[in-house]
């Protein structure tokens, strides 16, 4: 079985939307509209993690098919539209924007409905603290632009990308006067002291080193979530998870922006270390894969798929009762993605068909009966694959949960 690639649903650089980088500020900071940050540092943190995420899922949508992904990518859509606006009607002076932007945002989200997405939304580029909540709380709108920028960071590219992706940051170099010592989890020195000209605000030199050790140190002080809470045991529900986690792996490879964010790197560590552990003959291998599947500007993502397929084949065996474990519970994973993001029917009818004649997990609660559901769908039937494949993953996990 293989990892498909995603088609991307016409994404939008910011290059092509704005001309200067000054004017994409000044455009976007109301972008998003954040509530005002709460006191506790963790919670203003999270909050500007929510938003960056929901920029770049609407950047690069493909992560809301990935079935580990999809609790909090719901999570998160909900989020901005508490905020920017819920009805379709909010969304009416979008430029492009077709006759549902909200609804169809819901739809693809929660029932991976991939053509009412409007790619319209991608119009949304940047997300930083509002004056209100520097005024507010200013410990908190710097924390949240700390936030933030700990996940654009490590969805940029080196080198023109890169620096457009420092908007909450050059948010907390204007507004450096007012963050209130000891705030960040690094020294701020590189960012105080700025000066303006012609109403603009004069970057310092050092400002790319303090991105990069910022978000470093954001990751350090405040980790996280994990994606999700695995349980790597032996036996039926260990392998159904070891499954589900090699497809949310492969998924996750079809995108730079989604490998690089840290609990993604997380995630492939755990992964990688299973690999290790019921493979150490093999921990050479799996460590050129891990080398792999770091998400920079390096690694060759193509290359990282082929090579992830050979070592999950060697490492489980397709024909012991492991691998035909992992295999089904893979399907299932991959059933998901398929139905919301690929949409071929070829991989739709091997999918339904392991799903639906494979008796492999059916120790795992629920899912005997689950997966009979597989046997009345045809290829087409995108929104049911797409549920069905959500529920067999929430019955894994549940089943292989500590």
């Amino acid at each position: 079985m293989v990892f498909l690639r995603w088609l991307p649903v016409t994404p939008r650089s910011i290059c092509s939307k704005i001309g200067a980088l000054a004017a994409a500020i000044v455009l976007a900071v109301l972008a998003l509209l954040p509530r005002a940050a709460a006191a506790d540092d963790r919670d203003a943190v999270e909050r500007g993690r929510t938003a960056g995420r929901t920029l770049l899922i609407l950047r690069d949508p493909h992560v809301c098919g990935i079935a580990l992904m999809h609790a909090r990518c719901k999570s998160d859509v909900e989020a901005f539209l508490q905020k920017h606006g819920g009805a379709d009607a909010d969304y009416r002076t979008l430029p492009n924007a077709g006759a549902h932007p909200a609804t169809g945002l819901r739809a693809y989200v929660n029932d991976g409905d991939r053509d009412a997405f409007d790619p319209a939304l991608g119009w949304y580029n940047n997300v930083q603290s509002t004056e209100q909540m520097w005024t507010d709380d200013a410990r908190g709108a710097a924390l949240y632009d700390a936030g933030v920028e700990a996940v654009f960071l490590p969805a940029a590219q080196p080198g023109l990308l890169e620096r457009l992706s420092y908007g909450p940051v050059f948010d907390l170099v204007g507004h450096a006067a007012r963050i209130p010592s000891g705030t960040l989890p690094l020294d701020a020195g590189a960012i105080r002291g700025v000066s303006r000209s012609g109403g603009m605000t004069q970057i310092p030199a050092g400002t790319p080193q303090f991105v990069h050790d910022l978000v470093t140190a954001v990751d350090a002080a405040f980790p996280p979530a994990p994606l999700a809470q695995l349980a790597y045991t032996d036996g039926v529900a260990g392998d159904a998870v070891l499954g589900v986690a090699a497809a949310t792996v492969g998924e996750l490879a079809e995108s730079r922006v989604w490998l690089g964010q840290s609990e993604a790197q997380r995630f492939v560590d755990a992964y990688a270390a299973r690999l290790t552990a019921l493979a150490p003959e093999r921990a050479r291998e799996i460590a050129g894969l891990r080398a792999k599947l770091r998400g920079d500007s390096s690694s060759d993502l193509t290359g990282a798929q082929a090579a992830h397929m050979r070592v999950l084949g060697a490492v489980i065996g397709a024909a012991t009762p492991r691998g035909q474990r992992a295999s089904i519970a893979l399907a299932a994973a991959q059933l998901a993605y398929n139905a919301s993001v690929r949409r071929d029917p070829a991989l739709a009818t091997a999918l339904l068909h392991v799903l639906g004649t494979s008796a492999e997990l059916d120790a795992v609660p629920g899912f005997a009966s689950a997966r009979a559901e597989a046997k009345t769908l045809a290829p087409g039937d995108w929104t049911p694959q797409f549920k069905l494949a959500l529920r067999l993953v929430d019955l894994i996990m549940k089943g292989g949960s500590n």
